[in-house]
C-alpha cells in the first residue's frame, strides 16, 4: 500500500482512500463494519464522509471505536453560514463518536470563503482548528476553478476537487490534493484506465466509492497490479476524450 502526505497536514494516508458515501444504501450496520474494518486491515486508513450520507458517519463512529487515532477521517460541511457549519461539526462529532475530526472539509458551490468574510464559514474553520475540534481544514470544491483558487490562496491545508481522464484539471504543484469523482459520474467505465490516470499525479491522493466487497477488492487489485501508463494507455485516454467531445456537440 502507498501512502502520502496528504496537502499541508503532515499526515500519511493511503493511496487509493475510501468515499464512505455509497455506505448510506447499506442498511445492515454489521456489514458496513465488516467492510470498513476490512479496509482498514488491508491498508486503506484515509475514510471521508459526511453527515449529508445518511448513516455513513455513525457507520465510521462504530468501525473505528477504540482506534480513532489509528485511522484518519474526513469529513464534508455543505453548510452556507458559520451557525450550520457549527450545527453539522456537532453532529459529525456525535456521529464519530469523538472529540475531533482530522479534517474538515466545506464545500461551497461558486467562491471560496475567506478570512473576514460575511458568511463566517473560514473564521469559524479557523477557531475550531484552534480549539483542537479540527486538526486541518479543507476546501472541497465542485469545479476546477474553484479548487485551483482555494489551492492558490495558500488558506486550506487540503483542496479536494472533480478529477479523472475527462477533466484532467487538478491542481498542479507539490502540495497533494484530494481527487474524487474518479469515473466522471460513470463515463470512465474502464476501471484501469480510472485508476491509471489518477495515479499517474503523484500529486492526487484519490478517494474512491466502495459500496461493497468486490468494489473493494477490485480497487486493491489494481493497487498491487497498478495499470502499464504507456503509449497505447495515452491513446486510450485520448479516444475517452474524443468521443466525450463528440458526444456534447451532438
Amino acid at each position: 500500500m502507498e501512502f502520502v502526505a496528504l496537502g499541508k497536514t503532515n499526515c500519511m494516508v493511503s493511496r487509493p482512500s475510501f468515499w464512505v458515501k455509497d455506505l448510506q444504501n447499506e442498511t445492515d450496520m454489521d456489514n458496513a463494519i465488516a467492510l470498513l474494518r476490512n479496509a482498514y486491515e488491508r491498508g486503506i486508513n484515509f475514510f471521508l464522509s459526511s453527515p449529508a450520507y445518511g448513516l455513513c458517519e455513525k457507520q465510521l463512529g462504530y468501525a473505528f471505536y477504540g482506534m480513532r487515532r489509528d485511522v484518519f477521517i474526513a469529513s464534508v460541511s455543505f453548510a452556507k453560514t458559520s451557525a450550520e457549519l457549527h450545527l453539522q461539526l456537532a453532529e459529525s462529532l456525535d456521529n464519530l463518536q469523538g472529540d475531533y475530526v482530522d479534517l474538515y472539509f466545506v464545500s461551497v458551490p461558486d467562491f471560496v470563503p475567506g478570512p473576514g468574510s460575511k458568511d463566517g464559514m473560514y473564521d469559524a474553520l479557523r477557531s475550531a482548528k484552534a480549539d483542537g475540534v479540527i486538526h486541518s481544514i479543507g476546501f472541497f470544491a465542485q469545479s476546477a476553478e474553484t479548487a485551483l483558487e482555494a489551492y492558490n490562496s495558500h488558506l486550506y491545508d487540503v483542496v479536494a476537487c472533480p478529477f479523472n481522464a475527462l477533466s484532467d484539471e487538478g491542481p498542479e504543484g507539490d502540495v497533494s490534493f484530494v481527487a474524487y469523482d474518479i469515473t466522471a459520474g460513470g463515463t470512465v467505465e474502464s476501471l484501469p484506465l480510472a485508476y491509471g490516470f489518477v495515479n499517474s499525479r503523484e500529486n492526487a491522493v484519490p478517494v474512491w466509492n466502495v459500496k461493497n466487497r468486490e468494489d473493494l477488492d477490485k480497487l486493491l487489485y489494481f493497487e498491487s497490479h497498478p495499470p502499464v501508463i504507456d503509449e497505447s494507455f495515452r491513446d486510450e485516454v485520448l479516444s475517452l476524450r474524443q468521443k466525450q467531445s463528440e458526444s456534447e456537440s451532438e
